[in-house]
Parts: C-alpha cells; sequence; structure tokens
C-alpha cells in the first residue's frame, strides 16, 4: 500500500516478456471504497433512529373469511402533553376503492374513522361487512390502511373463499 498511486492503482509485476528483457507492469485498480467502507460509518450515523409514531401489523388470520382482526400499535411519543391522535383504518379493494371502515376493538367499539384515541396497542374488527351494506367481500386482495395524525401505513389482507364455496368450475365451460 506504501506504492499506491493518486490514481486508485499499484503496479504488480507480472511473468517477464517472452524475449526476458524487462518485467512488463500491470495495474490492478484497488477499490477504495472497499478500503473506506471497512472503516465503518461515524458514530453518529450508528445511533437508532426513534421509534415509527404507529406499527400496523398483520390481520389475523391472513387468509380470512368473513372477519379479521387488524392489530396496531401507536407510539406513547405521540401522546406528549396529552396529546390525542387522530386515527382511521380504512379496507381498500384493489381498486382503491374504501369497501369498509374497522370497528375499535373495546368497550366502545367505536368506528376507526376520524377518531382520537389513546397511544398504546389497540385491535381493530373487520367483520367483512361492506360499506353501503353489500355481500361480503369477495375473495381476493385488500388493504388496510392506518392513518395517524396524517401518517398512512398499509398492509395486504387476503380474503379466502367462503368455506364449501369453489373459486372455479371444475368442469370448465
Amino acid at each position: 500500500l506504501t506504492r499506491l498511486r493518486k490514481s486508485g492503482t499499484f503496479p504488480v509485476r507480472s511473468s517477464p516478456d517472452p524475449d526476458g528483457e524487462s518485467m512488463r507492469k500491470s495495474t490492478i485498480t484497488m477499490v477504495l471504497f472497499g478500503l473506506v467502507m471497512a472503516a465503518g460509518p461515524p458514530v453518529r450515523a450508528q445511533t437508532r433512529p426513534p421509534p415509527p409514531p404507529a406499527i400496523l401489523r398483520e390481520n389475523a388470520p391472513n387468509p380470512f373469511y368473513p372477519a379479521t382482526l387488524i392489530p396496531f400499535s401507536i407510539d406513547p411519543s405521540e401522546c406528549a402533553n396529552g396529546h390525542q391522535p387522530l386515527v382511521s383504518l380504512k379496507v381498500y379493494n384493489v381498486l382503491v376503492q374504501v369497501v369498509a371502515v374497522p370497528v375499535l376493538q373495546s368497550s366502545s367499539g367505536q368506528v376507526l374513522d376520524d377518531i382520537h384515541i389513546p397511544c398504546g396497542d389497540h385491535v381493530a374488527l373487520w367483520d367483512g361487512r361492506m360499506i353501503g351494506g353489500g355481500a361480503g367481500p369477495t375473495p381476493g386482495i385488500y388493504y388496510s390502511q392506518l392513518t395517524v395524525d396524517g401518517m398512512r401505513y398499509t398492509r395486504k389482507m387476503i380474503v379466502r373463499a367462503p368455506p364449501g364455496r369453489r373459486t372455479t368450475d371444475p368442469e370448465g365451460p
């Protein structure tokens, strides 16, 4: 490394030329980036980032039919000075249409649509009912989206076919 040039290369001797007069010099490019990275990032960059304001966890069961529980938590730092965050939880289909608004599983059973709730762990229930009173959800992909004070968190959910119902005709058309 004492022979390291400004170009980031250093000479290396290889086999002599066929006539044996001189040693041919070849260079190998060193990856200085690798040497610098071996030292590690500055201490400041090694500190942990703050926890996210909220966490939307995977619904259970998943896949499900007709109902599912959707757990989420709001970090206590969001409730500093008595603040209670504004929270919504909505279910969207693949066309990004709101199809349901789950209910908070607590003694109040509030619909999670722009309500103030305390920080901590919570569980919402989507019982499979759709907005507008339509039939239960059709099998497929849905998304739950938690909004806490304007920040959004989204997860995928899978609705399976009801028991005893086939999704395709085994006999064909």
